[in-house]
C-alpha cells in the first residue's frame, strides 16, 4: 500500500510541479481558486499566538467515510518571501484535489529585517507541526494519517527534504512534541540547495 501510494503521488507531484514552472513567481496578489474543487482557507495549524495559516484543498465531492491521502505544499522564496496562495501553490493543490488527494499549502516563519528571533529551525518546526497537526486531526479532516507526502520548491524543497530525512534522533522536532510522528511517506524536492533538483527523494515512515 505504501509503495503504491508513494509511486502514484510521486508521479502526480512531479507533473504538477513541472506545470507550475510556467506560472512561477508573480508580482500581483490576486488570488483565484478553481471552482471544480473545494478550498478551506486560512486554517490554523500552529499555536494561537502564530499568524501563519494553511489552505486545505479537497476534491469537490468526497465519498462518505473515505480516508484520502494528503500532501503538504511548501512554497519557496529564499526563506524571506513567498506565501501559501501563490499561483504555483494553487496549481499544485488544485491538481492534487482533482485526483482524489487533499493538499495542505502552508505559510511558515520567514526572515525579514524586523525579525526578532531566528527563523531556523522554526521554519522546519512549522513544517513538522503541519504533519503532526494532520495526524492529530485525521478523523475530522477525513485523511489517511499513514499516507502523508510533501512537495516543496527552492526553500520549500529544502524543508521538504528535511521532513523526509530527519527524525527524533536528529534533535529537530518541534518543542513540546507530544509523541505524534512527523514522518512523511513521500517527498518531492524541487530546485533546493540541499539535494539534486533533478531527482525526487523518497522517505518511508
Amino acid at each position: 500500500m505504501k509503495m503504491q501510494f508513494t509511486a502514484r503521488v510521486l508521479v502526480l507531484l512531479v507533473a504538477s510541479a513541472l506545470a507550475s514552472s510556467a506560472v512561477g513567481a508573480e508580482k500581483e496578489r490576486t488570488v483565484v481558486f478553481p471552482d471544480d474543487i473545494r478550498v478551506e482557507r486560512d486554517v490554523a495549524y500552529l499555536p494561537s499566538d502564530r499568524s501563519h495559516k494553511a489552505d486545505l484543498y479537497y476534491p469537490k465531492e468526497v465519498p462518505s467515510g473515505a480516508r484520502l491521502p494528503v500532501v503538504i505544499i511548501i512554497h519557496g522564496g529564499g526563506f524571506n518571501d513567498g506565501n501559501k496562495d501563490r499561483r504555483r501553490e494553487i496549481n499544485i493543490g488544485s491538481n492534487l484535489a482533482r485526483r482524489g488527494y487533499v493538499g495542505m499549502s502552508i505559510d511558515y516563519k520567514l526572515w525579514n529585517k524586523q525579525a526578532t528571533s531566528p527563523t531556523w529551525p522554526q521554519s522546519l518546526h512549522d513544517a513538522k507541526t503541519a504533519v503532526r497537526w494532520l495526524r492529530e486531526n485525521a478523523d475530522r479532516l477525513g485523511i489517511d494519517p499513514d499516507r502523508i507526502g510533501v512537495i516543496g520548491c527552492s526553500a520549500g524543497g529544502d524543508l521538504a527534504a528535511m521532513l523526509a530525512l530527519t527524525g527524533p534522533a536528529d534533535g529537530l522536532e518541534p518543542p513540546n512534541a507530544d509523541g505524534t510522528s512527523t514522518r512523511v511517506q513521500c517527498a518531492v524536492d524541487r530546485k533546493s540547495t540541499r539535494l539534486n533538483s533533478s531527482h525526487a527523494n523518497i522517505s518511508y515512515a
